[in-house]
């Protein structure tokens, strides 16, 4: 849902699909059912005002609206705290207290955050508005500790990836451009948690400012070991940035950053704008079966000018990098 002032309302909802015909309700396999049953989707392909989708913590009827309904609702009547990661690069396990982002951690500076050295109030107010709250009283009541009136980034171009922990437990993970991938339970639609890029950090104060900003819009894509039961997802940041991350996300409560590429690193001078989804690959190096991702090195910017005069400086690339190291 775009907004004249600010980041962009977003959210994701979950629908069943129907396993079998039902012609006196006139449904047939394959329809999209809410969570009642009835169909969710009119003629024309778009949600029913009348539909009810699954994770609503009430009996509203959110249909269409984004900002009623799905994960985003749950997150506004959310009573604990989140749990916010970013990396710091003290330690790889995002759980550990160096990689949270929280008011608690002496390593998310003001300077980490662009803010200037020592302005301590505004690192304040940016942790706390990206954790969900009214830090800069947008609705001047007063009151800076209660929740913003949405709370969710908007989804644009990242596509929810699934992964699935045992028969009964699996995880949504999505990129959003309230600064963050997040990880979902699928059967609550609670978020277990989230994590910001380190390179997104000194561009969160545009959350709160009059400008679009992407950062996390690229769709996440997996590794999953059938053998050593690794779990490990990598994304781009399309718009947001020229990094692509690899978190591994075998325990789904206890991620592990991995590794990242961006184009200062040796080899990777072509990475632009991270457009491309990764795709995941067995080949053979030699006597040597190794896994890895293929991407391209991206968009380059200079396409933004109109005209374009100047002809492209990177994104003139496809990278084969492994899956464990990023090499």
């Amino acid at each position: 849902k775009p907004v004249r002032d600010g980041m962009w309302s977003g959210n994701i909802k979950k629908y069943g699909v129907a396993q079998a015909n039902n012609p006196s309700l006139g449904i047939s396999i394959g329809d999209l059912l809410d969570a009642t049953g009835s169909k969710a989707l009119d003629s024309t392909g778009q949600i029913l005002n009348t539909a009810r989708s699954f994770w609503t913590a009430s009996d509203t009827l959110d249909g269409p609206d984004v900002e009623q309904g799905g994960l985003g609702e749950l997150l506004m009547n959310r009573s604990s705290s989140r749990k916010i990661y970013t990396h710091m690069g003290v330690n790889a396990t995002l759980t550990d207290d160096s990689n949270a982002f929280s008011l608690s951690n002496p390593l998310v500076t003001p300077e980490t955050l662009g803010l200037g050295v020592g302005d301590t109030a505004a690192r304040d107010k940016l942790i706390n508005f990206v954790h969900g709250l009214d830090a800069y009283d947008d609705n001047a009541n007063g009151d800076t500790a209660e929740k913003r009136d949405w709370v969710m980034g908007a989804f644009l171009h990242s596509r929810p990836l699934i992964l699935h922990y045992g028969t009964d437990q699996s995880v949504i993970f999505a990129g959003s451009n309230g600064g963050m991938l997040h990880a979902f339970d699928d059967a609550t639609g609670q978020e277990l948690w989230s994590f910001v890029p380190r390179n997104l950090l000194q561009r969160l104060s545009a959350l709160h400012q009059d400008v679009l900003e992407a950062f996390v819009d690229g769709s996440p894509k997996a590794y999953v070991g059938t053998t050593d039961n690794k779990k490990i997802i990598i994304f781009g940041q399309r718009r947001g940035g020229d990094r692509y991350v690899a978190l591994d996300v075998s325990d789904r409560l206890t991620p592990k950053f991995l590794w990242e590429i961006n184009p200062s690193m040796d080899g990777f001078s072509e990475l632009a704008q991270t457009w491309s989804s990764p795709q995941i690959a067995k080949v053979r190096l030699g006597s040597e079966a190794k896994w890895v991702a293929f991407i391209a090195a991206g968009f380059d910017d200079n396409q933004d000018n109109d005209p374009v005069t100047l002809p492209d400086s990177k994104g003139r690339a496809i990278y084969m990098v492994d899956v464990f190291t990023g090499a």
